[in-house]
């Protein structure tokens, strides 16, 4: 995919990157926006028994506190808590503090005279099953809690992996993995992408017809179920949201119809949704972005402030009802 293209917003035109990397300029202690998200992608995210972690970092752009990116507007004291859990997408490093999807969020609850604290648990290239490993982890998770899981990127990229790597015919598997870790490792706007080479080929029609919904199944319903399970025996209350994609956007969709990775993508895609029902109790956000009246993607995944607040409103439209029995 051409950055460039007119299918994604340009972040390094946005008036606050701009400053954030005038700022850079001028005093050549402080990181630009990319060499901050580098350093914390690089350097401060662990894994240990698919448990993720982050350190604490001091940025211009990029803050984390307690191992959570900071929510502008949360004191962390409130006794009530919205927990917002998600990949790279819920950290959202394209955006400085103030603009990322749980500080917007945070910024409608008080608005709206709710007394909560949204905190971010995004950490980059995480997925369902890492998500519910972190959740795991808090020890004060109770009554009045609201855990908030907003995903699918990172499990449908993952969906299409096996995909490759059942091909194996024309992709070795050692290189599917090898040129995948090195993606999430060294690139900000590439991160969840894979090589041109790698996926020229695409994926077998057998695997999207037999495997792929079993895949989906098995790595991210089931995890969901799980979760639900646990938040709701700890008295609190679990939303579990899709998240939206370039291949769900309107201007998307014309765009992935003659390229075999991005249509290979949509029939993966096409499994999320159909789990994504009233009767899963799991919310579709595919198309809430498709109103905008301008592209809010910057990649195929990941979004700018406006893209943001909007996410961030669709979210709360949803929480409110469950919220209603909070103390405003």
């Amino acid at each position: 995919v051409d950055f460039d293209s007119k299918y994604f917003v340009q972040i390094r035109n946005k008036s606050y990157f701009r400053e954030a990397v005038l700022a850079n300029k001028s005093k050549p202690s402080v990181m630009s926006p990319n060499e901050e998200y580098l350093f914390v992608n690089r350097n401060l995210i662990k894994f240990s028994d698919n448990l993720a972690t982050v350190e604490d970092f001091n940025g211009a752009y990029i803050n984390i506190r307690n191992g959570r990116r900071i929510t502008v507007g949360s004191t962390g004291i409130r006794q009530k808590r919205v927990l917002v859990f998600g990949g790279s997408t819920v950290f959202c490093a394209e955006v400085p503090d103030s603009m990322t999807i749980p500080s917007q969020l945070q910024k409608i609850i008080l608005d709206n005279k709710f007394d909560l604290d949204v905190l971010n648990y995004g950490i980059p290239g995480i997925r369902i099953e890492n998500q519910f490993r972190i959740l795991e982890t808090i020890q004060d998770l109770g009554p009045g809690d609201m855990v908030v899981f907003y995903d699918g990127i990172n499990d449908l990229n993952t969906v299409f992996r096996l995909g490759l790597e059942s091909n194996k015919s024309v992709i070795p598997l050692g290189f599917v993995k090898e040129v995948a870790a090195w993606v999430e490792a060294h690139s900000l706007l590439a991160r969840g992408l894979i090589s041109g080479y790698i996926d020229s080929s695409g994926i077998s029609k057998d695997f999207l017809s037999n495997d792929a919904e079993n895949e989906v199944s098995d790595l991210w319903v089931k995890n969901d179920r799980l979760a639900r399970e646990y938040v709701e025996s700890k008295g609190a209350k679990f939303l579990h949201i899709l998240q939206p994609n370039w291949v769900t956007y309107l201007g998307g969709v014309e765009a992935t119809k003659d390229n075999k990775r991005w249509s290979d993508m949509r029939i993966i895609q096409n499994y999320f949704e159909k789990y994504s029902t009233p009767v899963t109790k799991i919310e579709n956000f595919t198309k809430k972005l498709d109103g905008l009246s301008s592209t809010p993607y910057i990649d195929w995944a990941h979004l700018d402030e406006i893209g943001n607040k909007k996410v961030a409103e669709e979210m709360f439209v949803v929480l409110e009802p469950l919220l209603s029995g909070q103390t405003k």
